[in-house]
């Protein structure tokens, strides 16, 4: 299994053995992208770390914490700012599986 600091991102494949593995039959299994519009326009990285990512920020301090964010949004903005609002990558994996054992 692949670990990504607190979050966990199975590929559908892994995600389907992992069911047959504990006793599901997997009837159907997609991976849906879907980018994410953030609400503010200015900070919406920013924000969204400072929402779902914390535990990466562990034993840093505020300003620097600040900072890291700040810079993190800069790096993304030509892949993640689009027509003047912030978007964050979001996938989902939606399965079918029956309990068979």
């Amino acid at each position: 299994m692949r670990k990504n600091g607190p979050w966990y991102y199975p590929s559908t494949a892994e995600y389907a053995f992992l069911l047959e593995k504990n006793g599901f039959l997997v009837k159907r299994i997609h991976h849906i992208v879907r980018d994410t519009e953030l609400v503010d326009s200015e900070f919406g990285i920013r924000d969204w770390l400072q929402m779902f990512g914390d535990a990466f920020f562990y034993g840093i301090n505020d300003k620097d914490k600040e900072e890291i964010m700040i810079e993190t949004q800069e790096r993304i903005r030509n892949t993640n700012f689009i027509n003047g609002k912030w978007f964050a990558d979001y996938c989902r994996i939606r399965v079918e599986a029956i309990k068979v054992n």
